[in-house]
């Protein structure tokens, strides 16, 4: 007869080197349109929302970017954090490679865009203007914000935020702070803006190297 206790002691040992899974963030990227969040979501590409369509990221949801990945906006963003409930656009580990690529707000037609209570931080990017938010034409306002650790390298402007040809641009209690715009506008650079109002706004150690 097999000896029982040695038996137990197998069964210890077996149970005892179980792997219990762990279930990682959903991923996203491409075409997004609808609701998103709450929750921790991971950013793996490119993320456009389509000309007519609508995304609206839900309070609480954080977006961990993988990568240089950018945010374009031909359509209508919204996302409406609260002061308890923010919306995150950071990187998913303090390293290099995740560094992210900002949102841009590229319209075929203008529509009203509103981010409240976002952070968005460490987005980096090479050749263009506009390293945290690049708007172009279209109506973007931002309340309770924090823009900061955002780049853009030389010749480009609005390490921070960038607003040009037309754009209307309104920034209220917001927070731009330690973005770098090489060749100007290390927080914010407006250019042939058609009206951006800055309300009780804290602007503090951004710089501009090249200038």
């Amino acid at each position: 007869m097999p000896n029982l206790k040695l038996i137990w002691v197998a069964l210890i040992i077996i149970l005892g080197t179980v792997v219990v899974p762990t279930f990682a963030q959903p991923t996203i990227s491409g075409d997004l349109s609808g609701s998103l969040g709450p929750g921790e979501f991971a950013v793996v590409g490119e993320i456009t929302v389509l000309a007519g369509t609508t995304l609206t990221i839900m309070p609480g949801t954080t977006l961990l970017h993988r990568g240089h990945y950018t945010w374009i906006i031909e359509g209508q963003l919204t996302a409406e954090g609260t002061e308890s409930d923010s919306i995150k656009f950071i990187r998913e580990q303090p390293i290099t490679s995740n560094n992210w690529g900002g949102i841009r707000f590229v319209p075929t037609f203008p529509v009203q865009n509103n981010l409240f209570y976002c952070v968005i931080d460490k987005a980096v990017n090479s050749g263009v203007s506009g390293g945290g938010i690049y708007i172009m034409g279209n109506h973007l306002t931002m309340q309770n914000c924090r823009v900061s650790r955002c780049y853009v390298d030389y010749p480009n402007e609005g390490g921070g935020i960038y607003a040009y040809y037309s754009s209307t641009l309104h920034l209220e209690e917001c927070l731009l702070d330690s973005n770098t715009g090489y060749n100007g506008g290390g927080g914010i650079y407006l250019n042939y803006c058609n009206g951006a109002t800055v309300d009780n706004c804290t602007i503090t150690r951004n710089m501009s190297p090249g200038t």
